[in-house]
């Protein structure tokens, strides 16, 4: 033990010396053990920060370098003290560097979880980091305990270290954390991940990294050549088929609105396939994992033609609600569809006692094709595990299409980071990705991890790349799209023409609507301005004779303001006598529906927003196939006979049109218009 504190005296010297870190003329006495703590100390501090600055912007990975360099220097230097030291050094640097580098998870935390203050919040921010740091320490510290009686850090760090990472993966579902995300704007790394694959640029990397630790605790210059080689070698690699071809047609979305809609001119005329964000649609469909198709949900974009890959949350009943990747024909007949079996701890999946089991996990393969297309739909952060796009490259992936929902993932630099993440899963997997986004970026990337294209973030647009053009980023309306503001020379888009009234109780009822057409208004607090509308949809729950959780009176009274000439209930029993009563004498056509409406509500065909008379846009307004609708021009006399009708009625009649029990109703007709319900005392259908 004396001969090794000697030689590990010496080295510190060196180490002290060479690095420049505290300089004093070289003096025959050996530095002190004092001395020797600080240098292992400040190496320690200064690779925390660096490679925790690595994370920071893709320009800082080479400082991921020198952070583990400088941590493998202090592990050489720690040999000699003792051992519980070493490894809360190892525990604190791991722990540190992820504070430094992903700083927003607290504000991420208090997004995902809004209720439960700042306390709660940034306990639960500690203990996150922490869960992320400990299995890299664990490996690495008990690899050190083993071996460091031997001064060869430099061999084991990079296996320890990845093996740290993949039990932190596998407990987690998350590796936004790893180490080589620090280098997806180093193009050497990226050339020969593409080449060698995940672990070997891994270890390699690390063994670099710490072979220059190495040369400052020896001074041997040897070492100090490994990472010039490696980078040297890996530029020398060939640059692999970019295949850009499977991005050719394809569009993302990135939308801050689950209710505003492309207009069908944004989309250009090469697009064959629109990817939708994460749960970028408030329906709710009635839909298991469809492996054939044969199901069918509403036009995603009535008027298009194009087919799409929607992010939907979708029920079937008595089972659960699912998180699904939804591959859909233009009219809107699903051709298949994955839901989501990695789900996000905490917010999706109970973990530790946090959070609960919000969606039921998938089984279907990772793989949907979708016209010619053989697509790996990633619902959100199941592409932060490599194992899923690995299984999915597996069974003829070709394009990697993730379907996300930042709005936990608060700034640019959580963006950016993400965004790293998918450039290593296109070149390790050699796949082209393509993120739709909702409050986020959308983002295009080739099989070699070149980022094409990157869209605005303040505003709603379609991102596309074209090899003749580039990258192209427009917003709902077909206008190009940048950072910021519109352009005070941007065309304006049209007046919204249609109001749409909804209860703040269930504002995920509202209609969606081409981006500029409706204005939205919550009953609750609506107070009549004077403002016109061709159009009123009144949409949200209804349970007659109340509707939106309002007496009728006071939704006919909302909707009157306008001065409609069109009156749309987009609730279930719409149709019904108290609401029509109560608009009785309001010169409009009124569209409802007389049976239950699916939870997506009714179905908008283009023609609904056309400048077309009311009657002709009241046809455009459809409900399940072969369910009834009630378009109706409101008569006044008329609905004040068939009341008067209803009141003679006997209990066989009553009987005989009784469509609901509870509360009892009967269907009632309004000439060739269709039905209504009348609701009806409970007594006159038993009375002798």
């Amino acid at each position: 033990m004396v001969a090794i504190g000697t030689v590990e005296a010496a080295a510190a010297e060196d180490f002290v010396t060479g690095a420049g870190l505290s300089s004093s003329s070289r003096v025959a006495s050996p530095p002190t053990a004092a001395a020797h703590t600080r240098v292992m100390r400040l190496g320690f501090i200064a690779g925390t920060v660096a490679l925790g600055a690595s994370y920071l912007h893709p320009i800082m990975g080479p400082a991921s370098w020198v952070g583990t360099a400088l941590f493998a220097a202090g592990l050489s230097l720690s040999r000699t003290g003792r051992l519980r030291h070493a490894l809360l050094w190892i525990v604190a640097f791991q722990t540190l560097h992820l504070v430094i580098g992903f700083p927003w998870l607290l504000r991420m935390i208090e997004l995902s979880f809004p209720d439960q203050g700042l306390g709660p919040s940034a306990l639960m921010t500690v203990g996150f980091y922490l869960l992320m740091s400990l299995p890299p320490s664990l490996c690495i510290g008990v690899t050190y305990a083993a071996l460091r009686r031997w001064d060869v850090a430099h061999w084991w760090l990079g296996p320890a270290w990845g093996v740290g990472e993949w039990l932190r993966v596998s407990l987690t579902q998350t590796s936004i954390t790893d180490w080589l995300v620090s280098q997806w704007g180093v193009t050497p790394m990226m050339r020969l991940l593409g080449h060698a694959g995940w672990w070997p640029t891994l270890v390699m990397g690390i063994f670099a990294s710490a072979a220059l630790g190495r040369y400052l605790t020896t001074r041997r210059w040897r070492w100090a050549l490994a990472p010039m080689v490696l980078a040297g070698v890996c530029l020398l690699l060939p640059e692999r088929d970019a295949r850009t071809e499977h991005l050719t047609g394809v569009a993302a979305m990135h939308t801050h609105s689950t209710l505003a809609m492309p207009h069908t001119a944004a989309l250009q005329p090469s697009t064959t396939l629109l990817i939708w964000p994460e749960a970028a649609l408030h329906v709710l469909p009635t839909l298991g994992e469809v492996r054939a198709p044969g199901a069918r949900i509403h036009a995603p974009l009535p008027g298009s033609q194009v087919e799409h890959l929607l992010g939907l949350e979708t029920l079937v009943p008595s089972v659960g609600r699912f998180n699904q990747a939804v591959a859909v024909r233009a009219d809107g007949r699903v051709i298949a569809s994955r839901a989501k079996r990695l789900l996000f701890p905490g917010t999706e999946r109970r973990f530790f006692g946090v959070g609960r089991d919000q969606f039921i996990v998938g089984t279907a393969p990772a793989v949907l094709t979708v016209g010619e297309r053989q697509i790996i739909a990633a619902v959100c952060g199941e592409y932060l595990t490599r194992d899923f796009v690995a299984a999915g490259q597996r069974l003829g992936g070709e394009l990697l299409a993730i379907l996300a929902r930042d709005g936990m993932f608060p700034g640019e630099l959580a963006l950016r980071q993400l965004l790293g993440v998918q450039v290593l899963r296109s070149v390790e997997f050699h796949v082209p990705s393509v993120r739709a986004s909702l409050t986020g970026r959308a983002s295009i990337v080739d099989a070699n991890g070149r980022v094409l294209a990157v869209s605005s973030r303040g505003r709603n647009g379609l991102l596309t790349w074209q090899a003749a053009r580039g990258a192209g980023d427009v917003d709902f309306h077909g206008e190009p799209l940048a950072d910021g503001p519109p352009h005070p020379s941007a065309r304006p888009g049209p007046q919204p023409d249609v109001a749409v009234l909804y209860s703040k109780k269930r504002p995920r009822f509202r209609t969606r609507c081409p981006e500029g057409r409706c204005s939205y208004h919550e009953l609750e607090s609506f107070r009549c301005a004077g403002a016109k509308a061709k159009t009123v949809i009144i949409a949200g729950h209804a349970a007659p004779p109340t509707y939106l959780s309002h007496a009728a009176e006071d939704v006919a009274a909302a909707a009157r303001c306008f001065e409609p000439e069109l009156v749309v209930v987009d609730t279930c029993y719409g149709a019904s006598s108290p609401l029509l009563n109560a608009l009785s004498g309001l010169d409009a056509v009124f569209v409802g529906a007389p049976t239950l409406l699916p939870p997506s509500g009714f179905s908008y065909a283009v023609g609904f927003f056309a400048d077309t008379p009311p009657m002709v846009r009241a046809r455009a307004v459809h409900s399940s196939p072969g369910a009834p609708v009630l378009r109706w021009r409101i008569n006044a006399d008329l609905l004040a006979t068939q009341l008067a009708r209803v009141a003679t009625m006997d209990k066989a009649e009553l009987n005989r049109r009784l469509a609901r029990r509870v509360p009892p109703q009967i269907r009632v007709e309004l000439g060739e218009a269709g039905e209504m319900l009348v609701p009806v005392a409970w007594k006159r259908l038993r009375q002798p």
